[in-house]
């Protein structure tokens, strides 16, 4: 019976495919949107969880500001104004037992140029000169980092990320050569390599990054700005179970909630948190694209039961039982919603291949999302299409004959 139902119901189906495809734009457009904002929350935590294999998962970070899993920061000035961590602090972490090495980052205001050429996408950033050891994704392509010694020195000397250098000096060897910021000039000392993968955790494009002394940097503004320190443990050591030692030791000149400790995982709880905040918003605007479809399909159902009368009074005057009816109405609807669903899902995939291939994004589509797809492509068919099958199944058959 059921097969039969399905028969007919493909038949109906095709024989009005115009009307049905545009029946079930609205089901595509809804289940679309969400199945490629999760293929774009899922590679982001590919992303996020590749960087944090390849950093290890001894790192802690320390940030102003109170930093909380659930929510993110709670916003204070300090944030904006680097005013909170210092370097006496950088001093008293690094003589901690079991820290391996300690860097910190302080932003730098100003436009990166070459004589005519500028390059205002430049991130400007100063550094100590451990920041190689510590965060793995900062390497040398070309050149080398500088030293503590410059850094003492305050030397004006830069290590350009590649695609700052190619924006800046084109096809010439950057080594050796002047850029300025602001009425300071500056010696190109070294090229960094672009990582496998961005810095989700700080939300920056390695690609973009301009390093140089952390001293150096202050000279450019009103002193030092230490916007957040970096500290690598011995792989002995768990990184939450060390928390509270660093606390301890920036108490001593920190309020609790001047700064906050975390791991790796705490930033990657932040992002899940926001991706299941955006993913939420998503699914209730799609929600509306599916209603508006469902409606839709309710009333092409609804105008194919008027269609169909006869049809239908004609196989219940022969015997046709009235679950028949109804059965083949559902999946009618049914196949036209899950028929929309697996056009989205389709063109989702097709959307984050050549989005994965042409874009630094990487797309994920997970077989959850696939399987939600169907879901709500079922659903929305059995609650929509409900009405119009109860319809076609209470008809009388005398009376369904006879209408013209």
């Amino acid at each position: 019976m059921i097969w039969e139902a399905f028969k007919v119901a493909l038949a109906s189906i095709w024989a009005n495919r115009i009307r049905s495809l545009l029946t079930v734009i609205g089901i595509i457009i809804g289940i679309g949107s969400v199945v490629m904002f999760l293929a774009v929350g899922e590679g982001l935590r590919h992303d996020v969880n590749a960087e944090i294999t390849s950093l290890g998962t001894n790192l802690l970070t320390i940030l102003p500001g109170e930093f909380d899993t659930e929510g993110g920061f709670s916003f204070n000035a300090s944030l904006l104004t680097g005013d909170v961590l210092k370097v006496e602090d950088i001093e008293d972490v690094k003589a901690l037992p079991d820290v391996q090495e300690v860097s910190a980052i302080s932003l730098v205001g100003g436009v990166l140029r070459k004589d005519d050429r500028a390059a205002p996408g430049a991130f400007l950033a100063g550094t100590l000169a451990s920041m190689p050891e510590v965060f793995t994704s900062v390497q040398i392509d070309s050149g080398r980092f500088f030293t503590e010694e410059e850094n003492a020195n305050k030397a004006k000397v830069v290590v350009l990320a590649p695609g700052i250098a190619n924006q800046l000096f084109g096809d010439q060897d950057p080594l050796g050569q002047t850029v300025s910021i602001g009425v300071e000039d500056f010696t190109v000392i070294g090229i960094t390599k672009v990582p496998d993968s961005s810095s989700i955790l700080g939300a920056t494009d390695y690609s973009t990054i301009v390093w140089m002394p952390l001293q150096t940097a202050g000279e450019l503004g009103d002193g030092v700005k230490v916007f957040r320190i970096l500290v690598k443990l011995d792989e002995t050591v768990m990184p939450e179970d060390y928390i509270p030692t660093i606390e301890s030791t920036l108490l001593k000149r920190h309020n609790q909630e001047d700064f906050s400790v975390v791991t790796q995982d705490d930033l990657l709880g932040v992002l899940n948190t926001v991706l299941n905040l955006l993913t939420a918003a998503v699914a209730g605007i799609a929600s509306i694209s599916l209603l508006v479809a469902g409606v839709g399909i309710m009333n092409i159902m609804l105008v194919s039961v008027t269609e169909r009368t006869k049809e239908i009074g004609l196989r219940k005057a022969v015997g046709a039982p009235t679950h028949a009816i109804l059965l083949q109405f559902i999946i009618e609807s049914v196949m036209l919603s899950v028929f929309g669903a697996l056009v989205a899902v389709g063109l989702a995939f097709l959307a984050s291949q050549l989005a994965t291939q042409y874009s630094p994004l990487t797309l994920i589509i997970t077989p959850y999302s696939i399987i939600l797809a169907v879901s709500v492509g079922v659903a929305v068919g059995l609650i929509f299409g409900i009405t119009p099958a109860f319809r076609a199944a209470k008809l009388d058959p005398i009376e369904a004959l006879r209408s013209e």
